[in-house]
């Protein structure tokens, strides 16, 4: 399933209109990464199912997300919002929308897969 997500963000970007794949990668992705990766860290839980000896190795990547700066996702949807302009039309909105709508799904069921 990570595969999905990747191939998602991979076609986003080369074929899809520079708002829509700004959303699906530096919008959605970036934001639920943060969300997600606060929450495992938020208890000790997840760290200590690793060995003493590999858990700062093992934890370092979410470590890092968890204390991601916050702004960076709300600063892409200025960014796409930017893009789009005043009077975006109702095709380039539905593909911002699309494009989010589908980098959650395919972090959920990534998600899914790893429970």
């Amino acid at each position: 399933m990570a595969y999905a997500l990747s191939h998602w963000c991979w076609k986003s970007s080369g074929g899809d209109p520079l708002a829509a794949s700004i959303a699906t990668t530096n919008f959605a992705i970036e934001g639920v990464t943060g969300e997600w990766s606060t929450f495992v860290c938020s208890s000790d839980t997840y760290a200590n199912s690793f060995s003493a000896a590999m858990r700062r190795k093992a934890m370092r990547w979410l470590s890092l997300h968890a204390h991601y700066d916050d702004a960076h996702p709300w600063e892409a949807l200025e960014i796409v919002a930017t893009l789009l302009g005043n009077a975006p039309g109702v095709d380039e909105v539905q593909a911002v929308k699309h494009s989010i709508q589908m980098s959650y799904e395919c972090f959920k069921m990534r998600l899914d897969c790893c429970l």
